[in-house]
């Protein structure tokens, strides 16, 4: 094994990004949840709405704990792999912008510019994580003459960026443009299939770079 580093952080990223599908699952899952609790309301099924609602609500700490445990994982994994190439140092780089944004954001969550600022920011900063982990991977590859891997970076990290630039349209038009609850939870539900998509493809990329690093 020439890049047990390399190795091992891939490996935990790969970790990180399941339990952020599973999270994205549970987000959709909370979403309909919510709507459901919403209809019911509507209707006069005021105990099954809000059964719906506490259930939704649960559904959203759940969440909200594995996205904590993916980041904090993600993170050692890329340190560990940094050390063996560095284009996984630039991609800390950016995980730490996307930290201060969300630090930012929080800060001046009452100015709905700077907020809205920085969630872009955030988002871009999660594109360009994925692009030099993928650039990672790639520069690994072609160390060890994985072709398969190398000539799929490219082409998967394309298709990364297409998900996640439908992400950051739909971030932009619920940051600048005042929408109805319903159609909120509506967008919301599509940024999550788009979040899915991606990690399909980049867990793809991930695992055949595992079976590759551990050779």
């Amino acid at each position: 094994m020439r890049f047990p580093n390399a190795y091992k952080g891939v490996s935990r990223i790969y970790l990180a990004e399941i339990l952020s599908l599973v999270a994205a699952i549970l987000g959709i899952v909370s979403a309909i949840v919510v709507l459901a609790g919403a209809g019911a309301a509507a209707t006069g099924s005021g105990g099954v709405g809000a059964g719906l609602a506490i259930s939704g609500s649960l559904f959203l700490v759940v969440t909200a704990v594995l996205m904590l445990a993916s980041f904090i994982i993600n993170i050692i994994g890329v340190g560990n792999a940094s050390e063996d190439e560095p284009a996984f140092k630039t991609a800390m780089i950016f995980i730490v912008v996307g930290i201060l944004c969300s630090i930012i954001g929080g800060i001046f969550a009452g100015n709905e510019v700077i907020n809205s600022i920085a969630t872009i920011v955030s988002r871009v900063s999660e594109i360009l994580v994925f692009w030099f982990c993928i650039k990672g991977i790639s520069n690994l590859a072609a160390a060890l003459g994985g072709s398969s891997v190398y000539e799929g970076a490219d082409s998967l990290a394309k298709l990364i960026f297409g998900v996640y630039a439908v992400v950051i349209i739909l971030t932009i038009v619920t940051a600048f443009v005042s929408l109805p609850v319903f159609l909120t939870s509506i967008i919301s539900i599509v940024t999550s299939v788009c979040m899915i998509a991606a990690y399909f493809m980049y867990l793809s990329l991930l695992s055949r770079a595992k079976r590759m690093l551990s050779e």
